[in-house]
């Protein structure tokens, strides 16, 4: 009977059926057997011997890179600098495919780790904190971006952080603009102001309405995410109190939004009554409201451009209220500034608002200006010609 049952122990194992393989493994095992079939390289022991050899070459870049570009400067590397080097043996075989390479962000680190000269480290709020934190990401990123083709810089408060991981190295600093396809979103804005009805009026007849779409962080632990709304609504506050006549429009989206709303309930007197908070919408909903406010308030506390504020001039309807910008920092992006109400601090948010209340005319007139800034110096054209300037870096066009 024993024997009987291994027998069929036996007949069973040799033959059962395969246990399924899941979509996504399936999906990993053929990408894998795809890749080492068009890009064979060494295996077995070879492979070994190989991959030693390329992390210690690896190291020893880092330390001869380290020294070159950044000289007096102490650049340790512990162990997740071993982890890119090794994941970035997976990218050397498929990068040599390739005439150019983006590096997007920190993933200029892969490029650089596999020796490339034809990337190009393309900054997107990048270099805004991580190269001066303390760990080996932001050790690479110093060392990747300095080794770069070039470097593209898409945020105008970035500037000054490419050129001094640049200046010791010579990369070639681009200075462009974030991929917006000026285009089709001035189409969908016109589509969106034509379905109006379909979005309810903030502002009564005679009112004046504000809107923030800006993200709501007030705590200084968010480091760059910081917003500083409860500056913004200090202003307002004491708009309200001498004049009133306006509505405000909140979006509710950010870490802080139960303590901004405390803190103008607590710290704003009648304001609160004038503040609308709002549900995330869609961009159809905020095209919109573009059309129905006075004044958009999005950065005023950084000094940078964001999506909000360029989608604001495209449209031509409400002004865009943002931090100053130092001039000679937009010139290096633009022939001329852009036309909005450039803030600093908590008495110019004032006035700001304070024009939009005694001058309306004045405000609609900045807004068609901003517009046409827009068409003018963030052009579909203008972005596409700005890549290509970084790309000419690396091979002739």
């Amino acid at each position: 009977m024993e024997r009987q049952r291994a027998k069929m122990a036996e007949h069973a194992l040799a033959h059962r059926t395969p246990p399924a393989e899941s979509a996504p493994r399936k999906l990993g095992r053929r990408l894998r057997q795809g890749v080492e079939a068009l890009l064979p390289g060494p295996a077995g022991p070879e492979a070994t011997r190989w991959s030693r050899a390329y992390a210690a070459a690896a190291r020893e870049r880092l330390a001869r890179d380290a020294k070159a570009f950044f000289p007096g400067r102490e650049m340790p590397f512990g162990p997740l600098a071993d982890y890119y080097i090794r994941s970035s043996m997976d990218f050397k075989p498929l990068f040599a495919c390739y005439d150019i390479i983006q590096g997007y962000a920190t993933d200029a680190i892969w490029p650089y780790l596999c020796g490339c000269k034809n990337y190009v480290a393309w900054e997107h709020g990048t270099l805004r904190t991580f190269p001066y934190e303390d760990n080996d990401r932001a050790r690479l990123l110093l060392l990747a971006y300095a080794a770069a083709g070039a470097v593209y810089v898409t945020n105008v408060d970035c500037y000054d952080s490419a050129a001094y991981i640049t200046q010791n190295s010579g990369a070639p600093i681009v200075c462009g603009l974030h991929g917006f396809d000026t285009e089709r979103v001035l189409q969908k804005q016109a589509a969106a102001l034509q379905t109006s009805a379909e979005t309810p009026l903030f502002a009564a007849p005679g009112e004046t309405l504000f809107f923030c779409p800006a993200r709501v962080d007030i705590d200084p632990h968010y480091g760059t995410y910081l917003k500083q709304n409860d500056m913004l609504y200090r202003a307002l506050a004491r708009l309200y109190q001498n004049q009133g006549g306006f509505k405000v429009l909140q979006l509710e989206w950010g870490h802080n939004t139960e303590d901004l709303k405390r803190f103008i309930a607590e710290e704003c007197g009648a304001l609160a009554e004038a503040v609308v908070w709002q549900k995330p919408f869609g961009k159809g909903t905020f095209y919109r409201l573009l059309g129905q406010a006075a004044l958009v308030f999005d950065n005023f506390l950084l000094p940078l451009m964001g999506g909000n504020g360029i989608e604001t001039l495209m449209s031509g309807h409400a002004a865009l209220v943002n931090k100053r910008i130092p001039d000679d920092v937009m010139l290096r992006f633009f022939p001329e500034m852009w036309p909005i109400l450039a803030v600093d601090g908590e008495d110019e948010l004032y006035a700001a608002a304070k024009m939009a209340l005694d001058k309306p005319a004045a405000c609609l007139a900045l807004a068609q200006k901003g517009r046409q800034w827009i068409l003018e110096y963030h052009s579909h054209a203008r972005i596409v010609a700005k890549n290509c300037e970084a790309y000419r870096q690396l091979i002739p066009l």
